[in-house]
């Protein structure tokens, strides 16, 4: 847990960004000319990755297939396919529009502010 802590902390920001209005504009022209999708940006996506839950409260982590995952959001940005944004603290048995809903990205979109 330290090491991702330290991970997070300074690598995260370096290497996982959100886009800034100009590389917005020039990915939803890349992204109409390669797939015809108006004003896109990027996408986003959940994702269940399979961890030890811990002893107490294990129930809470099990997913509607019967195993024990962490719910991960993530969203690319560009036909290069970087990620922008990762959010992994919620345990699988949480939906992916709740996941949204609570981390910065969710409220981003919910207050119409973006970076």
């Amino acid at each position: 847990m330290k090491v991702c802590a330290i991970v997070a902390k300074y690598l995260k920001p370096v290497y996982i960004r959100l886009p800034a209005a100009s590389q917005c504009l020039a990915s939803a022209t890349k992204t109409k000319q390669k797939y015809s999708f108006v004003k896109v940006c990027g996408c986003s996506d959940g994702s269940h990755i399979l961890v030890k839950p811990p002893s107490q409260n294990r129930d809470s982590y099990i997913n509607r297939k019967d195993f024990p995952p962490v719910n991960v959001l993530l969203v690319l940005y560009n036909n290069q396919l970087c990620f922008t944004h990762v959010y992994a603290d919620r345990a699988g048995s949480v939906h992916d529009a709740c996941v949204l809903r609570v981390n910065s990205l969710g409220n981003m979109l919910e207050t119409d502010v973006w970076p």
